[in-house]
């Protein structure tokens, strides 16, 4: 009922009138600035490390795919209570300048790369191998294998993270609340 009452009083000249001040473009620029920071952060990451676990003789592949994904189970404001607990003023005395964009972008980084890692792993792990067997046999090198086929089929699925993780950390409000 109140939040029926709510938008039921809104007057579209106040909204306006909200959306031409600076600070809400200064608010606005901000916002997209970090997001879009730690989303190129966080999917570059994700795809290198699941690469990784995927296309090499690594060994505890297993363990690292369940350390890698244990953050997405707890929720993100308790990722930003982490980092101002180790690296704040009273933590270990390491000063990363952690509050205002850098501490957001750790700590979104830390919330979303879960989810972009899952993504991109299970994208590698089905991946058809049939061209990369094709590539071997004609003696294509294996760093024209990841530029030739590589890329271009992670084409959709870094796009799909992309826009997954981009989402996820611009609605957040737990790690920026708790930096």
């Amino acid at each position: 009922f109140p939040l029926i009452t709510v938008f039921l009083n809104i007057n579209g000249a106040d909204i306006a009138e909200i959306f031409r001040t600076d600070q809400f473009r200064t608010y606005l620029w901000n916002s997209l600035t970090t997001t879009i920071a730690a989303t190129l952060l966080s999917v570059g990451l994700a795809f290198t490390l699941a690469w990784l676990i995927n296309r090499t003789k690594m060994r505890y592949k297993s363990l690292f795919s369940v350390l890698f994904t244990l953050p997405m189970l707890i929720p993100s404001i308790s990722h930003g209570m982490g980092l101002v607990l180790l690296f704040g003023d009273n933590g270990l005395g390491i000063n990363i300048g952690l509050y205002g964009p850098t501490g957001i972008i750790i700590g979104s980084i830390l919330y979303s790369f879960p989810v972009a890692f899952l993504m991109l792993t299970d994208i590698f792990r089905y991946e058809d191998f049939t061209t990369y067997e094709s590539a071997e046999v004609l003696g294509v090198s294996k760093l024209k294998q990841f530029w030739v086929i590589t890329l271009p089929n992670m084409k959709m699925p870094l796009i799909s993270s992309l826009f997954a993780v981009f989402t996820m950390i611009f609605t957040d409000y737990g790690v920026p609340l708790s930096v």
